[in-house]
This record gives structure tokens, C-alpha cells and sequence, in this order.
């Protein structure tokens, strides 16, 4: 059966409390249970040493005792639970309060008992009797035999204090239960209302709306931890759905573009209203390559998106094949480019994949340059090669820097359809790159060009 975590959080925390306030009431009622009953011992003790300094100053001489006092001795101490019985030295009783009362000794003795059992759970409660001799300068005048129930006797006065202390500290933990029962509740409800909160937002992601925020902050870590992170998912969620949206527009243009072109010619040269010329046929000729390089580059893309991938890393010349590429496009070009190559930098690269993102980026370049040449330049950096190519292009916008690497993304300023290209290369790159364990920085400024810095550990 699933509960509810506000449900779930009150049950456990209540156990803990019961058990935790339970103990403490058990333990600290032991202790005071021990401490009285050490405190009733030495209490007793305390008494029987008085009775017996009383019986004492009633000793007259000559064998004769003041026996009123005495009794009036006697049943004092039987209000308190002991029983006296008093003789000379020679045995002869002089007082005996269980043969003056003995109907009202077992009366007090059963109440002693009945609550010693009762209430102190003293299982030695049984009736005892100690015999203390009674001495004057050193003679001996008589024995004072004193009876009572267990190691220890009290009074109702004793009893009535420790009966409160004992509904005291009762008294003390329901309040404390009480209270700390309404603090589980309160924080309870509040967690439970935060992860509710959570849930929802992550309920109303998961069915498409990124528009989604969840304001309430948390004091718990984790709750913290987890607003946010649902807050930049929906963020990045609403973001990518934006991208796609345009990616799926401009994917949609690249194909509609040159299939728009090839049915409007074909069409008016079947209908007749178009002779078959040169001139026209190029044109669908073209128009079939820019298909033909669309596709071959998004089956290059998911060639290299794919898990099963092929890396073929080996110990690569970095410097040799950055001179390679240069050579080619030194002959292609005007010699109006800067190449700064370090040499014999060595890495171990999948050296067809490391070409293919050096060459997207020169292409990248050379297109978006305004003729005005490029400047590469490799060096090493600590333990890390990089390879810089920098263009004298317009630069890209602020906004389109965080989507330049996404599949047919190209910003509609600096980078217009006249100049070809479906926005893949790029994509291809920055695939090629990460295969390598490496990573692509971008540094643009308006109107100042743009800067690609490919990043590869040396190995």
C-alpha cells in the first residue's frame, strides 16, 4: 500500500517521538524510583537512630522505664511503619506495640506492604525485625527490637511526594508529545507541500508545458536542489523546443528550396512552355548536388551521432596534417591568410574525424570571411594542443552563439542562404571534436569576426 510522504513522514517521526519520550519517561522514572528509595533508606535509618535516642532519655535507673513516653514513642513510630517491642537486659518486655494494637499494626503493615509492591515494585517487601542494644556510659540497659516492611519504611508524606513527582514527570512527557507532535505536523505539511509543489511542476514539464516555474523557495538542501533543477530543465526544455522548431523550419527550406526549383523546371519543360535548353538542365543539375550534399551531410551526422561510431585512434602528426590542409586551401584561395604551425606536436586522434572538423571550420571561415583571409595558428597549451581559425567575418550575435553548433541552425544576419551551406558543418565539427575527448570554444564579436578554437589533449 503507497502512502502519502506527509502521511509516511508524521508516522515515522511520531514513533520516533513515542519512543524516544517513552524511554526518557522510564528511565528518568527509574532513576528518581532509585535515588528515593536511597534517599528512604538513609531516611529510615535517620529514624531508628532517633526512636532509639528517645527510648533512651526514658530510662529512669534502677530497671525502670517512664512507660507513658514510651508508648507515646511507640505510636508515633507505628504512624510511620515500625513496629516496637522493647525489653530490659535481663528479657522482661517492657513495651510491645504489637500486643497493645496488634489489630491496627496489621492494618498499617498490609498498607506498607500493599504499596511497596505497589509502587516501588520492591519484591523484598516482607516484614523484618532488627535488634539495637540500648547503652548508657558504656552499660547496657536494654534492646530496642524495631519491625517494618522491606529495607525501608515512610510515611503518607513521602509517599504523597513521590506519587506527584512520578504524575509530574508523566505530566511532562504527554505535554512534551503534544508539542513536539504539532512541530512533526507543522513540518510535515510543509514538506509535503514543497514536494507536492515539486511534483506538479514536474507533472505539468512532463505533458509539455515549459512555461512551468516553481517560485516557493526551500530551506531543505535537497528540496532547494530539486526546485531548481526542475526550474533550468523546463528552461532548457522551452529552449531546445524554440531550436527545434527553427531547425525543423530550416531543415523544411533546405529541402522546399531546391525541390520547389526542380518541379517548377521540370514541369514547364514537360508542359512544353520551356524548351529543354543548357542553361536550364545546370540548373536542375545543381539543384540535385544541393540535395545530394544535404543528404550526404545528414548521413555524416548520424554517422557520427550514432553509438556504434568507429574510432580509429592512433599517434597523429598534428602538425603535419594542419600543414596538409593548408597546402590545399593555399592553392584554392588568395594568399591573403596568416598560418602559425608549431611544430612536431604529436597526439593520438582519430586523424580522419580530427580532418574532417579542421576542414568544416577552414570551409566555415572562408565563407563567412568577407575575402579578407583567415589567421590559424597552432600551438601548444600545457597539456592540451589548440588549433585557432580566426575569420574577418560580421561575427555572430550574442543570441546565436549557445545554438551555432545545433543541426541547421544558422543566425538569420550572419548567415545568409546566399552563401550555401544547411547548417550541418558546424554539427560535423563539434561531433569530430568530442570524439577526440576534445572540446570547441567559440569568441565572436560584432562586426570583428569570429574565432573557433579546437581544444585536444595531448597523449
Amino acid at each position: 500500500m503507497k502512502i502519502s510522504i506527509k502521511k509516511y513522514w508524521i508516522f515515522i517521526n511520531s514513533i520516533m517521538i513515542i519512543v524516544a519520550i517513552s524511554l526518557t519517561v522510564v528511565i528518568s522514572n527509574a532513576y528518581l524510583k532509585s535515588r528515593f528509595k536511597d534517599y528512604m533508606k538513609m531516611n529510615s535509618n535517620k529514624e531508628i537512630r532517633n526512636i532509639i535516642e528517645e527510648v533512651k532519655t526514658q530510662y529512669e535507673g534502677n530497671g525502670n522505664w517512664n512507660k507513658d513516653y514510651l508508648k507515646s514513642i511507640a505510636l508515633r513510630a507505628l504512624s510511620d511503619g515500625y513496629i516496637l517491642t522493647i525489653k530490659q537486659d535481663c528479657g522482661k518486655v517492657v513495651w510491645d506495640t504489637e500486643s497493645y494494637d496488634e489489630g491496627q499494626c496489621k492494618v498499617i503493615l498490609d498498607d506498607i506492604e500493599r504499596e511497596m509492591q505497589g509502587v516501588f515494585k520492591d519484591r523484598d517487601a516482607s516484614y523484618r525485625k532488627e535488634t539495637f542494644k540500648v547503652n548508657i556510659e558504656g552499660k547496657n540497659i536494654g534492646i530496642v527490637e524495631i519491625g517494618h516492611i522491606g529495607n525501608f519504611s515512610y510515611g503518607e508524606n513521602e509517599l504523597w511526594f513521590f506519587k506527584s513527582l512520578n504524575t509530574a514527570l508523566f505530566g511532562i512527557g504527554i505535554f512534551l508529545l503534544l508539542i513536539l507532535g504539532i512541530i512533526v505536523y507543522y513540518l510535515s505539511v510543509k514538506i509535503s507541500n514543497s514536494i507536492k509543489e515539486v511534483t506538479n511542476a514536474a507533472e505539468r514539464v512532463s505533458e509539455g508545458d515549459f512555461n512551468t516555474l516553481i517560485a516557493t523557495e526551500s530551506n531543505i538542501i535537497e528540496i532547494e536542489t530539486l526546485r531548481y533543477s526542475i526550474n533550468n530543465m523546463a528552461y532548457s526544455l522551452k529552449e531546445q523546443g524554440e531550436v527545434q522548431k527553427r531547425i525543423t523550419a530550416d531543415a523544411a527550406h533546405e529541402l522546399r528550396s531546391p525541390l520547389a526549383t526542380l518541379q517548377s523546371h521540370i514541369e514547364a519543360m514537360i508542359d512544353g512552355v520551356w524548351e529543354p535548353t543548357t542553361n536550364r538542365l545546370d540548373v536542375c543539375h545543381k539543384e540535385i548536388i544541393r540535395l545530394k550534399r544535404l543528404v550526404e551531410d545528414l548521413w555524416k551526422l548520424s554517422k557520427y551521432e550514432s553509438e556504434n561510431i568507429v574510432i580509429n585512434k592512433k599517434s597523429t602528426n598534428i602538425s603535419e596534417l594542419v600543414r596538409d590542409i593548408k597546402n590545399v586551401y593555399s592553392f584554392n584561395h588568395d594568399n591573403n591568410d596568416e598560418w602559425d604551425i608549431e611544430e612536431d606536436i604529436y597526439s593520438f586522434v582519430d586523424k580522419d574525424k580530427l580532418h574532417q572538423a579542421i576542414v568544416n571550420i577552414v570551409q566555415n571561415a572562408y565563407k563567412y570571411g568577407a575575402g579578407a583571409g583567415i589567421k590559424i595558428s597552432l600551438k601548444r597549451k600545457g597539456r592540451y594542443f589548440e588549433l585557432s581559425i580566426k575569420d574577418q567575418g560580421p561575427g555572430i550575435e550574442e543570441e546565436d552563439l549557445p545554438y551555432i553548433f545545433d543541426r541547421f541552425y544558422r543566425g538569420d544576419k550572419t548567415r545568409e542562404r546566399g552563401k550555401g551551406g544547411a547548417g550541418i558543418g558546424l554539427t560535423i565539427a563539434k561531433k569530430c571534436v568530442e570524439v577526440n575527448d576534445g572540446e570547441i570554444i567559440v569568441n565572436s564579436i560584432k562586426n570583428n569576426g569570429s574565432k573557433f578554437i579546437i581544444r585536444i589533449p595531448i597523449r
